[in-house]
């Protein structure tokens, strides 16, 4: 706490959501010199409120909150605490990805990484590095195999747009409380609300799907995926193969990977137009479905 105190008064809305932060998390934003209020903060781990998981829908009481009270951003927290969400001060729910990216983007003024995301981030993440001079590395999947990547890498900050952040210089684990004063904190050194952070990261179009799979990914299918995969995204397409099936181009791209927790594969594609990420996404979801799982 010693190394993030506020200069300025900043008027915080909390939401532990009924989970692990809801004594604890007060407590430290007002010792940091933050005037915070808590809602849904009476411990109750069947999580009645709003569920364990804090999404744009389950956070639309506290954006309403937010912007009744004038608040300055709303800082919201998963069940076990090692995550962060956060809502600006108009009340307005962001695409995590965007606020990952503005927080990178406060990171890349002074150090130049290496930064890591997972394999699945939004691109915006990463033109936004890539405007400051920053290397940005995308890694696996889950907060635990990113944190091995640090570890390898070096780098002094790895996030997930689930908010799970690993800040190297504080502490090697994600912590939902630590992330939301950090984030506060760079905020307030640039002069920039939630807002004029936020709006420096654009929101593209991304379309996630799922295909239950009875085997595991071979080489060979992999190999067959990637080819046709280049041919989905078009000429002068990148593949990368490491975690998972990734091929991009300047304005598109697509990840197959399998999931570490189901039998299934899992699907995501972004673009700049939605027709394109949706023509993407179809054109995959047939291939991978005759490539992996013999089905037309």
């Amino acid at each position: 706490l010693s190394h993030i105190q506020f200069e300025k008064e900043w008027r915080i809305v909390l939401d532990p959501g009924n989970g692990a932060t809801c004594q604890l998390a007060p407590e430290i934003y007002r010792q940091s010199s933050t005037k915070a209020t808590a809602m849904n903060s009476f411990p109750d781990g069947n999580f009645p409120s709003r569920g364990s998981e804090p999404t744009r829908d389950s956070e639309a009481s506290l954006c309403k909150v937010v912007a009744a009270a004038k608040a300055n951003a709303g800082v919201a927290f998963d069940g076990d605490g090692d995550r962060v969400y956060i809502i600006d001060e108009k009340g307005n729910c962001p695409l995590q990805d965007r606020v990952l990216g503005s927080y990178i983007t406060c990171l890349a003024r002074k150090s130049k990484g290496p930064f890591l995301v997972p394999v699945d981030a939004s691109m915006a993440i990463e033109e936004a590095a890539n405007k400051y001079g920053a290397k940005l590395i995308r890694g696996p999947v889950g907060d635990a195999k990113l944190l091995v990547e640090m570890k390898k890498l070096g780098a002094p900050f790895a996030g997930e747009p689930s908010g799970a952040w690993i800040h190297g210089e504080y502490n090697l684990c994600p912590d939902g409380i630590l992330s939301g004063l950090l984030y506060l904190k760079q905020l307030e050194t640039l002069d920039l609300s939630v807002s004029e952070a936020v709006s420096e990261i654009p929101e593209y179009f991304m379309v996630r799907k799922s295909v239950s799979v009875k085997e595991k990914m071979s080489s060979s299918s992999a190999k067959s995926l990637s080819k046709e995969l280049e041919k989905v995204i078009g000429k002068d397409s990148t593949t990368e193969t490491k975690f998972g099936v990734r091929v991009s181009s300047d304005d598109s791209w697509v990840l197959v990977r399998e999931s570490g927790t189901e039998p299934v594969i899992r699907i995501t594609t972004e673009s700049k137009q939605r027709s394109k990420a949706n023509r993407i996404m179809k054109e995959t979801l047939s291939l991978v479905k005759r490539i992996l799982t013999g089905k037309a």
